[in-house]
């Protein structure tokens, strides 16, 4: 089966809270776009999880989603035989706040229940992906959603209008760990507000949802992304802002040539992409693969 897998952006993120277990609750509207890993999975006859990838340096055992994903869904079916193989192609960057690991593990959790035939539907499925991590379920549907809770209460919302996002980011990543950790000794930042964006989604007014891109991690100075934030609006973006915790920032234009220009000014200093948004967030394609 070959999987693609879309990265999400959070067009505004909002922490509203955190549970005794270290859990934070969050208000964020997500929205995937056509920035894509390619996982491919293959079953095998010796049974394990045999992971590969592009990337050297990615963790090919239990630390990647895949593997994860894998034992968690064959252990709520009651597989026995797991053997499968598989191989991801990274196109997400790693540490960038753009779902790739929680994308691979949808595609994952999706895939294989296909390929092994299991009687679990799709809120089942969802709350095993909650247990890999927070950015899951919304992977797993994809599209325009508010997400609440801790990040499991998903509200789907209508399409975002036709568009280009530019994403770019520094060389080095995020660790969302130490990110959430700075940002509860944070206080007085601003706040998204949510409302109002969901508004302008709803209305299909792409400029005044551009206003209303904020997320805490940024505003609250967890994250160095100003510099970058402002420059893409210097090169005419309608509206920017951190995605996840972090350190990948997009920015939205409604015209082609100008999102090809801010892309082709930022890889001066930084790695960057231009994307659309989608309306889902993964591709499952069923394929005669074999992966030796």
């Amino acid at each position: 089966m070959e999987i693609c897998c879309n990265a999400k952006l959070n067009l505004s993120l909002d922490i509203t809270g955190r549970r005794n277990d270290g859990y934070h609750y969050v208000d964020t509207v997500m929205q995937s776009v056509d920035l894509f890993d390619t996982l491919y999975i293959d079953s095998a006859e010796e049974d394990g999880i045999e992971l590969r990838s592009n990337l050297p340096f990615l963790p090919v055992d239990e630390r990647n989603l895949v593997c994860r994903a894998a034992h968690l869904l064959a252990e709520a079916g009651g597989v026995t035989r797991r053997g499968v193989k598989a191989y991801i192609e990274k196109r997400i960057p790693v540490g960038a706040g753009l779902a790739g690991g929680s994308a691979n593990a949808a595609g994952t959790l999706l895939a294989l229940r296909e390929l092994w035939g299991l009687d679990i539907d799709d809120a089942e499925l969802s709350a095993l992906g909650l247990k890999l991590g927070a950015d899951v379920p919304f992977c797993l549907s994809g599209g325009t959603a508010r997400a609440t809770g801790t990040g499991e209460l998903l509200t789907p919302l209508k399409p975002f209008p036709r568009c280009l996002f530019v994403i770019a980011m520094p060389d080095t990543g995020v660790v969302t760990k130490e990110a959430f950790q700075l940002l509860d000794a944070k206080h007085g930042y601003e706040r998204p507000d949510t409302e109002a964006l969901v508004a302008a989604i709803g209305a299909g007014d792409a400029r005044a949802a551009a206003k209303r891109f904020v997320n805490v991690f940024e505003t609250s100075g967890t994250c160095g992304a100003g510099d970058l934030t402002r420059k893409m609006l210097s090169l005419g973006a309608m509206g920017a802002a951190l995605t996840g915790s972090g350190s990948a920032v997009f920015s939205l234009f409604e015209s082609h040539l100008e999102a090809e220009a801010c892309r082709l000014e930022l890889i001066k200093e930084y790695r960057a992409w231009t994307a659309r948004p989608v309306e889902r967030g993964i591709y499952v394609k069923p394929r005669i693969i074999y992966l030796k």
